[in-house]
């Protein structure tokens, strides 16, 4: 057991004050500023019984109205925690005095580690850095040592008191078994489980103080037994992050389970780690749309967000962590999807052994793969169906005949009934006789004293096989009558075989005078006919369907040769005329003359647009369109004129041909700006990979927005610029837009640009095509030059310009990232130079206000002196526009 925390198991479950107060009763954390111990601000009399006129023991001047030496000024709570004020009137405790004795000092209803005054302090330390403002707090299970059993969950529970949102989590944990890959490991919390282990370890044995935090740089697949130290958990602890101590169920839970039987184990110790806060923006939080921390800063654009994976960069495609905490990871992410060879939503690349849609199914396992080409060149079958060509065909590890799929296919029985033709029918590795499924069949009898059916008289008594009383209920011998009726045999030796014997008359196999029975492959009246070739059948149950001559209207679309001569349906002449069924036209045998139906009147295996009859003829009634036989010339009648599956654009053959509304058809897409799926495949323009770098005018489809200043959605995923989280690195603003506002970055491109001497105006520029109102601007400038009095800084908007700083900074240099903004503390005039951080510029910039956005952005610089020169280096405009 983990010795840190022996001295604290007895009360550190417990939780009952709010985790994310400090000693000063407020969410910060700090003491009150006036450097008293006084947690409020009235001055109401309290309860304590002090009597003496002591003044006020604290720094804020005030004297506590009931006159005592207590430091705060309302009601005490006592040091024994009794619920009264002391009666000698001391000060209050106010800080947990002891981190390790098991008693709530302070009274504040939380014991030792539990309570965030004591983090750091004793054993109360926590491999988590908590954030400014959250708390750390410790719990350790109290209900251990627990025998973990086997194939039951063993469970141990820690149970804070109150809620709160979690921010970070670890784990450490101490339990004994001889062989850690035998168990399954979850932390239950937080809403849902979270695997921490699953079966790795080999043969090693034990946890020992083994910590589960997701920083860890050590993945626990990647550790052995026994684990000592800090490993990254099997799934992430992030997930909980931003759901409360509370959500989801009553207290945390460490389940652990033993897989396999014949071993058991121990677990000793669970402490579980946790950062707390309140109105905070963290985990899950930052992607619910909500402004949690009331900051005006939502999601990801808040400065809590900033850090967590869900804010972070794009998640890695081909790494099996899953990066950006959104579930699920690598190609399973929709971001991933044309990345690392993934293919989301669906697998399209079916033979190269990847599992390209993340839903673990690789290649020909995956049923989005069923009828394309996989490995070896072969087609993927959801269902096996191919059962001779040596390949795992659905990629469920059966091959052929091994597979149930292929029972009855081809050479494959299961289990092995055919025992006389040199084939392993159902894969077992065991031929013909040699395989027990096949003793008592023909020619594979089990050896015994004598055979009944060789002919011979083994036993000399003048009798052969049946007819020797001795063979009577052996090898289908009966010798008193004739009981086997169905198995080609003359078992009772009377030289009748079967039916033909009268004592089957009546059996299941044998009806006489009319077959009855007919579906079972057999002349059961023995009239030479068979099912439903016998006119006794008719209209009674077949193999497939009822048993009719073939010109009966019922009968010519069941799929069944009703009347026995060898033709089904629309194949037998005797259904010409007749319908095939609802939706279809009549059977016309020879010549498709239904080609609007999508039937095979003529059952020649081809239907309507797709059977050469039909070239030219009507395939739509609804709109007149055409079938065109062998090659898609009419691409935009919204109508698959060669019946091959794909219409108007989605054919190949209309490459470059115009498609509906007369926009044009292309396989790829290369027309990016038109509105219109121009290759069919259901994504337009920049939503189409195909257009990725191509575009009009200054606007330009890319797969993961990069130009984040064009107003534009260059990636088509509904957020456009600074609003897309493909922008965030190149949309770090000073500006907090106002809502229904947008915020975009302009970073001028002819920079850097030499100041000549003597008024020569020069000037850095960009142009806006940003539709809407200027809300709000800021402008930043990097300037070279080693004498600031001597520039003018001017900026011009699209409909006119005001002065940044005329002559300022004396003898000074240099303007470096200096941020001209409306809200600034200091005004240019009264800075000095070099000129770094917020400044107020000598007109307002406020003056844009309600402008139109779109136009030039200039700025411009004049040396008005001799004698040195410089360079604008650097040109940003920072800005708020409005639709």
């Amino acid at each position: 057991m983990n010795e840190r925390f022996l001295a604290i198991l007895a009360a550190v479950l417990l939780f009952a004050a709010p985790a994310c107060t400090g000693s000063d009763g407020e969410v910060d954390g700090d003491a009150d500023a006036d450097a008293d111990s006084d947690s409020d601000s009235d001055s109401d009399s309290d309860s304590d019984a002090d009597a003496d006129s002591d003044s006020d023991s604290d720094s804020d001047s005030d004297s506590d109205s009931d006159s005592d030496s207590d430091s705060d000024s309302d009601s005490d709570s006592d040091s024994d925690a009794d619920g009264d004020a002391d009666a000698d009137g001391d000060a209050d405790v106010g800080a947990e005095a002891d981190c390790s004795d098991g008693l709530d000092d302070d009274g504040d209803g939380l014991p030792d580690c539990t309570d965030p005054g004591c983090a750091g302090l004793g054993p109360c330390v926590s491999p988590l850095i908590c954030a400014d403002g959250h708390d750390s707090v410790i719990y350790a299970a109290t209900d251990l040592p627990l025998e973990i059993g086997e194939g039951a969950w063993s469970s141990s529970v820690v149970s804070p008191l109150e809620d709160h949102i979690v921010s970070q989590v670890a784990v450490e944990l101490d339990i004994t078994h001889p062989r850690d890959s035998d168990l399954w490991i979850e932390l239950q919390g937080g809403w849902a489980g979270t695997a921490l282990f699953y079966r790795s370890g080999g043969d090693g044995a034990n946890f020992d103080g083994t910590i589960f935090d997701d920083a860890s740089g050590t993945p626990i697949t990647a550790g052995s037994a026994p684990y000592s130290g800090t490993y990254r958990p099997f799934d992430p602890l992030g997930y909980k992050s931003g759901y409360t101590t509370f959500q989801g169920m009553e207290g945390w839970r460490l389940d652990v389970l033993d897989l396999e039987p014949g071993e058991t184990g121990t677990i000793e110790s669970f402490t579980l780690y946790l950062c707390l806060c309140d109105d905070c923006e963290v985990g899950w939080l930052c992607q619910d749309g909500e402004d949690n921390d009331g900051d005006a800063d939502i999601d990801c654009d808040d400065s809590e967000c900033q850090t967590d994976p869900r804010c972070g960069p794009e998640e890695d495609c081909a790494d099996g962590l899953d990066d950006n905490l959104s579930w699920p990871p690598d190609c399973g992410d929709p971001t991933c999807d044309g990345r690392d060879g993934c293919e989301n939503p669906t697998e399209l690349t079916c033979d190269d052994g990847q599992d390209n849609d993340g839903d673990a199914g690789a290649d020909c396992a995956d049923a989005d793969c069923d009828g394309q080409v996989g490995p070896l060149g072969l087609l993927c079958e959801v269902q096996e169906a191919t059962c001779d060509d040596a390949t795992d065909n659905d990629s469920d590890g059966q091959i052929d005949c091994a597979d149930p799929d292929c029972d009855g296919q081809a050479d494959c029985e299961s289990p092995e009934s055919t025992c006389d033709d040199g084939i392993d029918n159902d894969a077992d590795g065991l031929v013909d006789c040699a395989d027990p499924t096949c003793n008592g069949q023909d020619g594979c009898e089990i050896p015994e004293r004598w055979s009944c059916d060789d002919g011979l008289d083994n036993d000399m008594d003048g009798l052969v096989d049946c007819l020797d009383p001795s063979c009577d209920g052996t090898d289908g011998c009966n010798f008193v009558g004739e009981t086997s009726c169905d198995d080609q045999a003359d078992n009772n030796a009377d030289g009748l075989v079967d039916c033909a014997d009268p004592d089957c008359n009546g059996q299941l196999a044998c009806e006489y005078p009319n077959e009855r029975t007919c579906d079972d492959s057999i002349d059961n009246d023995v009239d030479g006919l068979v099912d439903c070739a016998d006119p006794g059948c008719q209209g009674k149950p077949g193999s497939g369907g009822l048993c009719y001559p073939e010109s009966n209207s019922n009968v010519c679309e069941d799929g069944f040769d009703n009347d026995a001569d060898g033709l089904v349906d629309c194949l037998d002449p005797g259904c010409d005329g007749f319908s095939m069924g609802p939706g279809c036209g009549p059977c016309n045998f020879g010549t498709e003359t239904q080609c609007h139906d999508d039937c095979d009147n003529d059952a020649d295996g081809r239907t309507s647009c797709r059977d050469p009859d039909c070239d030219g003829e009507i395939g739509d009634w609804a709109s007149g369109a055409l079938c065109e036989l062998g090659s898609e010339d009419t691409c935009d009648d919204g109508f698959d004129n060669d019946g091959d599956g794909a219409e108007d654009c989605a054919d190949p053959n209309c490459d470059g041909q115009d498609g509906p509304d007369g926009f044009p058809c292309e396989l790829p897409e290369t027309t990016c700006w038109d509105g219109f799926d121009n290759d069919a495949d259901g994504r337009t323009d920049c939503a189409d990979r195909d257009c990725v770098g191509l575009g009009w005018d200054f606007m330009i489809c890319e797969a993961r927005e990069a130009t984040c200043n064009d107003g534009f959605d260059n990636d088509a995923d509904g957020q456009v610029d600074c609003d897309d989280p493909g922008c965030s690195t190149r949309c770090e603003s000073p500006l907090r837009c106002d809502a229904g506002c947008s915020s975009v970055v302009f970073d001028a491109v002819d920079d850097p640009i030499a100041i000549p001497d003597n008024n020569t105006i020069v000037e850095a520029e960009f142009f806006s095509y940003l539709e809407g109102t200027i809300d709000e601007l800021a402008v930043e400038v990097t300037i070279t030059h080693p004498f600031d009095a001597d520039l003018d800084v001017d900026f011009d908007g699209p409909n006119g310009g005001i002065w940044l700083t005329h002559d300022n900074g004396g003898s000074g240099n240099n303007y470096t990232r200096t941020l001209f903004i409306d809200s600034a503390d200091t005004a240019i005039g009264d800075g000095t130079a070099p000129f770094t951080g917020r400044y107020r510029p000598i007109h307002a910039l406020s003056e844009f206000t309600d402008e139109a956005a779109a136009g030039w952005m200039t700025l411009e610089v004049k040396d008005d002196s001799l004698g040195s020169t410089g360079t604008i280096d650097d040109f940003k405009v920072y800005l708020c526009y409005c639709p």
